[in-house]
């Protein structure tokens, strides 16, 4: 497993092959690509863009309550939720989620797994 823990940086960047990421308290960009494992990202402050890829795992990512937010996010096996409503500008289904949070979104989510669950939740 691999635990990043308040940092603040322009981006982080992490690879896991095999076992859990767990990023929280994060301030900035993100991008995590895990093969088997489940990532859970908490970000404080987001920055231009937060990218989760996870071949076999579930993705969970919180955000703080009033972020603002372009939303890409699809699974091929396993289900998505929103804690944010989402305005839909593409599509939207039990697979996939296209839309956007907030009034002016500053951050693009793109966030996929190809087998597991999608969750974006409320700080």
């Amino acid at each position: 497993d691999i635990t990043i823990e308040n940092v603040s940086a322009g981006e982080v960047r992490g690879r896991a092959v095999s076992g859990d990421v767990i990023l929280t308290g994060l301030s900035g960009a993100l991008e995590v690509k895990n093969t088997s494992g489940d990532v859970d990202a908490s970000i404080s402050v987001p920055g231009d863009r937060v990218v989760i890829a996870s071949t076999s795992g579930s993705v969970r990512l919180t955000l703080p309550g009033d972020a603002s937010f372009s939303l890409k996010a699809g699974t091929v096996s396993g289900s998505m939720r929103s804690d944010f409503p989402v305005t839909v500008t593409g599509e939207m289904n039990s697979r996939k989620m296209e839309g956007v949070v907030g009034n002016s979104p500053m951050t693009q989510v793109d966030i996929g797994s190809t087998s597991g669950n999608i969750v974006i939740e409320k700080r």
